[in-house]
């Protein structure tokens, strides 16, 4: 099941980008099937390790643009990629200390989770990513 469609909405037309965005609507697509299937919690820690080894290669690519392109919002940009960062960590952190167990608090991550996800990612592509786009474009990408 899908929650994520790709459409136009969060297509940059940069191939590259849009790639890797899908890649990413994947991720948080296999997160909410498995728990449409109350299973959210059996594959956190597969979709944590997921994210933030994805989100690092993915914005390692736009940012090696921003500077190749002297985009003028990289310090900002580059922000909001770092709290993402942190935040798939921080849970990381919380699920492997044993302070996240199956029982009681695995609903709570995985909602809090899946909020987030859609939330950031929706949000980042829509807003955020759109703001470099014509930049992107216009230096051949």
């Amino acid at each position: 099941m899908k929650y994520i469609e790709w459409d136009e909405t969060i297509e940059l037309g940069i191939a590259e980008i849009d790639a890797q965005h899908q890649k990413l609507v994947e991720i948080v697509n296999k997160f909410f099937s498995a728990m449409t299937r109350a299973e959210g919690f059996q594959i956190l820690s597969e979709i944590l390790a997921e994210l933030a080894e994805y989100g690092v290669y993915h914005f390692h690519t736009e940012e090696k643009y921003f500077q190749e392109f002297n985009y003028k919002y990289a310090a900002e940009h580059k922000a909001q990629h770092q709290k993402f960062i942190e935040k798939v960590q921080a849970m990381q952190s919380a699920l492997q200390g044993g302070k996240i167990k199956r029982e009681g608090s695995n609903k709570i991550l995985s909602v809090e989770l899946w909020e987030f996800l859609k939330e950031w990612l929706l949000n980042h592509i829509k807003i955020e990513d759109q703001k470099y786009r014509e930049l992107f474009v216009e230096k051949g990408l």
